[in-house]
């Protein structure tokens, strides 16, 4: 939900027509800012909104962790990222009662290699042990209403982030798979 339930009219369609696919898609992504080693690259709102179907979606996400590195770390960062959203979602499908509307996730992650690391190394067993930098944080939600029921909106965004990020670990496990010559 973008809009609280009781705003005019007027005002819940401007919220639908800034991005229509939000309601079949159950989510957007509005924007991220990628280190590529040199440069911040920025991918504005504008951008998002051009995001309108399941593969636009995970494209844009997929460009946002290409700044993760080699395969093995961008794979542990985007399963450190899946079981956090997991445990988010099963925190909404246990409770009921808020419904956060127009609420977004913020993903950070540090995808520079460990100190005294060489940026083109293959990562070692030390690199590999060393958990993620990652960070998942709910935010803009000045909109929380007490409701008798379960946030069903969220619930359904997450699941779609979630298999998002499902698709992502496959590619990264394809791209695995690939360099190994299966």
């Amino acid at each position: 939900m973008t809009t609280e339930p009781e705003a005019p009219p007027d005002k819940a369609a401007k919220a639908r027509a800034k991005y229509p696919c939000q309601a079949r898609l159950g989510c957007r992504l509005v924007g991220a800012r990628v280190w590529d080693g040199a440069a911040y690259a920025d991918y504005d709102k504008a951008w998002g909104c051009g995001l309108r179907d399941e593969r636009a979606l995970a494209r844009g996400l997929g460009a946002f962790f290409r700044g993760a590195g080699a395969h093995r770390a961008r794979r542990a960062l985007l399963a450190e990222f899946r079981g956090r959203l997991a445990d988010l979602l099963a925190w909404f499908e246990r409770h009921e009662g808020l419904v956060f509307i127009s609420s977004s996730l913020l993903f950070v992650y540090d995808g520079a290699p460990p100190r005294g690391a060489r940026a083109d190394a293959p990562p070692g067993p030390a690199a590999a042990a060393r958990p993620p930098r990652a960070v998942l944080k709910m935010i803009d939600f000045a909109h929380v209403r007490h409701d008798g029921a379960r946030d069903a909106g969220y619930v359904v965004g997450l699941r779609r982030v979630i298999s998002l990020f499902d698709a992502l670990l496959d590619e990264v496990d394809d791209g695995d798979d690939a360099a190994r010559g299966r």
